[in-house]
């Protein structure tokens, strides 16, 4: 599913030119949904997203532009979303309805080891 979704969004948002990552299913976590690792050039999905193909694309769309922008330093300081990064991120289709989308899953499982 990881890679049907990276060349989805690779061909729909970067006209298929964007060279394939290292793709890798992470815990189902709700708190951390997606993940670039720079020095490894690796995206990590959350096992969570595994059955929102919608939801996925648009965490994968989000690390892609990770790898396009890169990340700027400055006083000792990393930013990660930079205003052309935001500005990118918003292209995407219905990106509004998606962020409240994501923002409706669980974030956290409350005592669910408990019960």
């Amino acid at each position: 599913k990881l890679l049907e979704s990276f060349q989805r969004v690779n061909e729909s948002y970067f006209g298929g030119i964007m060279e394939q990552t290292n793709l890798e299913l992470g815990a189902e976590s709700f708190s951390l949904l997606g993940r670039y690792s720079y020095g490894t050039d690796t995206i990590t999905i959350s096992k969570a997203l595994e059955q929102h193909q919608e939801l996925m694309d648009f965490v994968i769309y989000h690390e892609m532009l990770h790898k396009k922008h890169k990340y700027t330093q400055k006083n000792g300081k990393s930013f990660h979303h930079s205003k052309a990064f935001k500005a990118d991120e918003q292209k995407f289709e219905h990106y509004a309805e998606l962020e409240k989308k994501l923002a409706r899953l669980p974030r956290k499982r409350l005592f669910s080891s408990f019960f």
